[in-house]
């Protein structure tokens, strides 16, 4: 009865220091605000990998972040030091939206928040236990501004697909069809 007491005291010691050690470790997190520096973000979509899980920093701890963009068959790659990006995605369109895909990664486990300069003013994080999907919204980055990125404690070599959203491009096309209409109704007016 003694020796089955001291096996439940030492399986309860065990286990409260096991949960206390769980919860040291810090959780994963990406934020975004404005910049100085300029890796140029042509496509509305695009790939941005952190090869330490921290960027931007210095080895071994952080690194660049790795900015590679699919243009026709041939993927463009460039090391970013300061994890500062630029728009310059083409028809000269401001980014409404900027959507993270992250596999592999607890979104439970990932914080999104916003750092000075911040083109956006909210963010969220959505997804399952294998996949994440962070949301930056509620503002605009003009053609040719800057953005930063800060990426910490995710694991190696991580990816972050990135979505740029642009203004519907069917609003615009359907302005310019009216437009069209009404100039050519006035033509025939005057005729």
């Amino acid at each position: 009865m003694a020796r089955l007491k001291i096996a439940s005291l030492a399986f309860a010691v065990a286990l409260s220091a096991g949960l206390a050690l769980a919860d040291t470790v810090p959780d994963p997190f990406i934020k975004l605000g404005g910049g100085g520096g300029t890796g140029d973000i042509i496509l509305p979509n695009f790939i941005i990998t952190s090869p330490t899980g921290t960027s931007p920093g210095e080895p071994p701890e952080g690194s660049p972040c790795i900015l590679q963009q699919l243009v026709g068959e041939e993927w463009l790659s460039e090391a970013e030091p300061d994890c500062v990006f630029e728009n310059h995605i083409f028809p000269k369109a401001p980014i409404v939206k900027l959507v993270f895909d992250i596999f592999g990664v607890d979104a439970a486990t990932v914080n999104c928040s916003l750092i000075e300069g911040s083109p956006f003013s909210e963010c969220t994080v959505t997804g399952t236990e294998a996949f994440t999907e962070v949301t930056f919204f509620d503002g605009i980055i003009q053609h040719g501004a800057r953005f930063s990125l800060v990426i910490g404690e995710f694991p190696a070599n991580t990816s972050f697909y990135g979505t740029a959203t642009l203004p519907e491009a069917d609003t615009l096309a359907l302005s310019l069809v009216g437009l069209g209409a009404l100039l050519a109704r006035r033509r025939s007016l005057t005729r």
